[in-house]
């Protein structure tokens, strides 16, 4: 990806983690309130800007504000980011998917005869497209028949949250997010990313997980995927499916040591619900959807972690007796009631997106809160069903 920014401090593929102001920092100055008087997103949780990087104090405020973008309106979410001054991924797909069905509109409005010329041209697309492939910010299917486009993320669900350098901080933790890894930086300021003035210092987490990119074998996998979309007859497709697995991570100490199978101060996990909506363009290929169905969701689960916290043997990282725990500490939406939550149950929700990751508990890395380290990764059993609108084959019904 074309983004000039060196964090060579740490590189790790991880994730640690009221109102409708927006503020500044460090100014601390609230930003336009209405972008030209239209109706626009409001986050349940305070959302301050940093040298153009998005700022949550909490996990729970970065999840609940990325699900609540995938419940709201995408132009309302727009005129949002364009309020506070923010270029996401997230804007930049729906910006795409825009301009290319744009171009479609124009060409089945030609004449016949000017139809088949430009059949028999061969397909072209959006100057939007182009330059968002060439920034590196999308990259294209390799799919036969699929023209499909997708986020250049290691972790695609944080596209609505992270600008265009794939910055974000969260819990006073700077996590840049690029193609192939996740970069987590501590106390230090954009100003020194940029102009590569990070060294390995008091300011960084020590930790280089590029060279060794190791994954625990202690490992939990409840990915449930149809292998066939439902259709409706008439060019069209859908497809619901769960992506979930939990690692512990294994990287190298400062001080030489090493963590392991059964032994770690971080746990990997991906947990998201995927919806996938299209249907065949002008030339016959497989695009995104832009008047995409309506999915209703239901979703039940539970999960457990296991923990060195009990052993009374030691007082810090792994010994020989570990418990179960079946919740994240401090982790709970009920500061803002109203707002939407990742937790389970998930009842009769309604979206009506494409392309979408919804992310749920307990996705991400998750680093221990205490001096004990963890014995085993997240293991997850549940169930979820998704009906899409319209004249659809199937239903989707998925249980682990």
């Amino acid at each position: 990806m074309k983004r000039n920014i060196l964090l060579f401090a740490v590189i790790i593929a991880c994730f640690t983690f009221h109102s409708c102001e927006t503020t500044e920092i460090p100014e601390t100055k609230v930003l336009v309130e209405n972008f030209d008087q239209l109706e626009q997103f409001c986050p349940s949780y305070e959302v301050k800007l940093k040298n153009g990087m998005m700022v949550f104090d909490s996990k729970i405020a970065f999840d609940v504000t990325l699900v609540e973008i995938l419940n709201t309106d995408p132009d309302m979410v727009d005129n949002w980011y364009k309020s506070i001054g923010v270029e996401t991924f997230y804007k930049v797909f729906n910006d795409v998917l825009a301009a290319e069905e744009a171009i479609e509109t124009n060409l089945y409005s030609l004449p016949k005869e000017e139809q088949e010329y430009w059949i028999q041209k061969g397909e072209f697309h959006s100057d939007e497209y182009t330059k968002a492939i060439e920034e590196g910010i999308l990259v294209k299917s390799n799919e036969e028949g699929n023209s499909t486009y997708d986020y250049n993320l290691a972790d695609k669900t944080v596209a609505p949250l992270v600008n265009k350098d794939g910055l974000v901080q969260i819990e006073g933790k700077i996590h840049q997010y690029q193609e192939n890894s996740i970069i987590i930086v501590n106390k230090v300021d954009v100003s020194d990313l940029k102009s590569d003035k990070l060294g390995l210092n008091e300011k960084a987490i020590i930790i280089d997980y590029s060279d060794c990119n190791l994954k625990s074998i202690n490992t939990y996998n409840w990915t449930r995927k149809d292998s066939d979309y439902a259709k409706d007859g008439r060019r069209h497709r859908a497809l619901f499916w769960i992506d979930g697995h939990s690692e512990l991570v294994i990287h190298q100490f400062p001080d030489g040591s090493w963590t392991n199978d059964h032994c770690s101060d971080y746990i990997d996990c991906t947990f998201y619900l995927r919806i996938v909506c299209q249907k065949k363009n002008f030339w016959g290929n497989w695009v995104w959807e832009t008047s995409v169905p309506s999915t209703t969701i239901n979703a039940n689960w539970s999960y457990n972690y296991g923990s060195y916290d009990s052993d009374p043997y030691i007082t810090y990282g792994c010994g020989l007796y570990d418990r179960d725990i079946s919740y994240v500490p401090s982790y709970s939406c009920s500061p803002n009631p109203n707002s939407v939550c990742p937790t389970s149950p998930i009842s009769n929700l309604i979206l009506t997106g494409n392309n979408y990751y919804y992310p749920v508990t307990p996705h991400g890395r998750w680093h221990t809160t205490t001096a004990y380290f963890f014995s085993h990764p997240f293991d997850v059993s549940g169930s979820a069903t998704a009906t899409f609108s319209g004249d659809y084959d199937k239903d989707f019904d998925y249980s682990w």
